[in-house]
């Protein structure tokens, strides 16, 4: 395959709802979105490589909802997200693997969206991660390089952990509390299913709480990373568990429909990580939930 067919296969933002081919256009036509100039639509091939397999996907992003057609075999599926019931936006690149994924709190247990493709798309899928993310600091005059600034502290002693959480502040987000998690090693205990987690940083601004994964937070991939932020307005509960005498816990974040985000921390940096949860989550309806770890 040549270079340009190569770049002829590679996920496009189109430029109108007209220039969305079939099978998409008739399903993208039958759904209640407006014709809005502001819309962006990315349109994904077909990709295969070494066993993983990505089905051609059209990802739709609206004023009031977020949509993703997939074509099948047999016609195309959606799924449709309203845009204020979206509570996690994630985006992340590991080796030659890129994505962006949506998560949402209605319906049953809620619902999600997630594309991908390889790493040549990671800078588009960001630009789609920051475009949603950026309305909820509309408003806010904060310079985002004197927030970028507050990390480097890091610079000598953890500058992975630097850029990771530097790339997670956006423009208008003022940074308000920070922990740092450094890489897991040891014997497999809980909540640990292999004897090394990857790291990560959590960020808290006026609006989100922002966790950067090194890796993409599950594998031990030392390239790339994974940036989740939530909205802090769409948290249910927040709860440290910890069973006693465990050297590990497990940050726990509870959304409606009992969807949840894990983090593990060590011991060690409990009083830190409840310092941070409280700078996140001041009002007292969360951190009441906190509670002691259980076991104790």
């Amino acid at each position: 395959m040549s270079s340009l067919e190569t770049i002829a296969g590679w996920p496009t933002q189109l430029p109108s709802r007209s220039a969305v081919p079939e099978p998409f256009h008739s399903a993208l036509r039958a759904l209640p979105l407006d014709d809005d100039p502001s819309t962006v639509l990315l349109l994904s091939p077909e990709f295969r490589s070494q066993g993983y397999h990505e089905r051609s996907k059209l990802l739709c992003v609206a004023a009031d909802r977020i949509a993703c057609l997939e074509r099948l075999p047999r016609g195309v599926r959606t799924t449709t997200l309203e845009r204020d019931e979206v509570h996690t936006v994630e985006c992340g690149s590991i080796l030659l693997h890129a994505w962006i994924r949506f998560e949402a709190s209605g319906g049953d247990g809620g619902d999600a969206i997630e594309v991908a493709f390889n790493s040549v798309c990671r800078e588009l899928y960001w630009a789609i991660a920051r475009s949603c993310r950026a309305e909820l600091y509309a408003g806010w005059a904060v310079p985002v390089e004197r927030e970028r600034a507050k990390f480097d502290v890091w610079r000598l002693s953890d500058y992975a952990f630097m850029n990771l959480a530097k790339r997670g502040v956006i423009e208008g987000a003022r940074v308000e509390a920070t922990f740092l998690q450094r890489r897991i090693t040891g014997p497999r205990r809980w909540p640990l299913r292999h004897r090394s987690t990857p790291g990560w940083v959590g960020i808290g601004t006026q609006r989100e709480a922002i966790f950067a994964h090194e890796g993409d937070g599950r594998e031990e991939a030392a390239y790339g990373g994974r940036w989740t932020t939530v909205r802090k307005d769409m948290i249910r509960s927040v709860r440290l568990e910890r069973p006693a005498q465990s050297p590990l816990g497990e940050l726990r974040i509870v959304f409606p429909g009992n969807h949840v985000h894990r983090l593990v921390y060590e011991a060690t940096r409990e009083l830190a990580l409840r310092e941070y949860v409280r700078g996140v989550w001041p009002s007292r309806e969360v951190v009441d939930r906190l509670g002691a770890p259980s076991g104790r």
